[in-house]
């Protein structure tokens, strides 16, 4: 398995942190699903199922989130996908397709002789740099000719999904769908991974940081969407002091405490420590103590938020540290439920 399928991405973990939660969860699904099936769905019945529910082949290869709930006397099963490469994988439909023929393998069961599978509907959401292209429905991908396509009827495949194509979402879509604040602000995030000029927008979502802070699990919502807009921010580019201007006294000095810890006064000091020595040598390490010294403070800063007051030995831990270690737990931070799940 690669590196990918064991450690995610930030936005994996972003996504997964916000929206597996069942209220937040079900709050997206309605906001996506079709009337009538959203009509169906005893919402109360909604659960997360566990990551195994897509066999152990493709569990971790994609940021998957299933939840369950009753509709009438039978299941039914939703599939979450995110999208986060910036172009369109023009394979999704057919990775959908094998997604879900993994589910019914788990799900399906045969009564009175005859198979019988719960309905799911498979959901991916997408924030990449361009529209998305790709077909909705498997039948689409086929090497055919249209016409005959149409003349073979019921032997033509169909199987399709819902997209929500974040890259086409505007401020007043998303206030439109009614969800919470964390997860209305996790949107918005992802939506800025790639089109920056959405960050321009912080002003008329500012007040949903206010509700963010004002809930029981305000330190570890803010450090996920302040940690997840520092993971995405660009070299020489500051998205956090975009943000910070249109934030309340009160959320402002706690995303300037988190913006202190990400160690950008030691990079520019590495830089000056260079040029003074003129010597590349110089430059890169004092570059490269700087990021150091950032990443730990950054880390025992999401730590303290999380999980509360830390041992001498995981300080020591963070401190001893290397590069890839601090990036590992940093992204880790923002779905793990315990701290010793952190440095698993």
């Amino acid at each position: 398995m690669d590196e990918e399928a064991t450690h995610p991405s930030p936005h994996d973990a972003l996504f997964k942190r916000v929206f597996g939660d069942v209220e937040r969860g079900g709050a997206l699904l309605r906001s996506l699903l079709p009337e009538a099936l959203t009509r169906a769905v005893d919402w109360s019945t909604l659960e997360l199922r566990p990551s195994e529910s897509v066999g152990p082949e493709l569990r971790g290869l994609s940021s998957d989130l299933v939840f369950s709930g009753r509709m009438a006397d039978r299941w039914v099963l939703f599939h979450v996908l995110v999208e986060h490469q910036s172009t369109p994988d023009p394979r999704m439909p057919y990775r959908v397709a094998e997604y879900l023929v993994r589910l019914w393998h788990s799900h399906g069961e045969v009564v009175d002789g005859r198979l019988e599978l719960p309905l799911i509907v498979p959901i991916v959401v997408y924030h990449g740099a361009r529209p998305w292209r790709v077909p909705l429905d498997l039948g689409a991908t086929l090497s055919m000719d249209a016409h005959l396509a149409s003349e073979l009827g019921s032997l033509t495949p169909r199987l399709c999904y819902l997209l929500d194509d974040l890259s086409q979402l505007d401020v007043a879509e998303l206030k439109a769908r009614g969800l919470p604040a964390f997860a209305t602000l996790a949107i918005w995030a992802l939506r800025s991974a790639f089109d920056r000029g959405f960050v321009s927008t912080a002003a008329d979502l500012s007040g949903l940081f206010d509700q963010v802070a004002a809930a029981d699990d305000a330190a570890q919502a803010l450090a996920s969407l302040i940690g997840y807009i520092g993971f995405i921010s660009r070299p020489g580019e500051d998205l956090l002091a975009q943000v910070r201007t249109h934030l309340s006294p009160r959320v402002r000095e706690e995303v300037m405490e988190l913006e202190e810890m990400l160690g950008r006064k030691k990079q520019e000091e590495g830089h000056a420590l260079g040029r003074q020595e003129g010597r590349v040598q110089g430059r890169q390490e004092g570059l490269q103590e700087g990021r150091q010294e950032g990443r730990v403070e950054l880390l025992t800063k999401l730590l303290r938020l999380k999980f509360g007051a830390l041992d001498a030995e995981t300080e020591r831990r963070v401190q001893g540290a290397d590069e890839v270690e601090l990036d590992r737990w940093a992204e880790r931070v923002l779905t793990a439920e315990r701290l010793v799940d952190v440095f698993a």
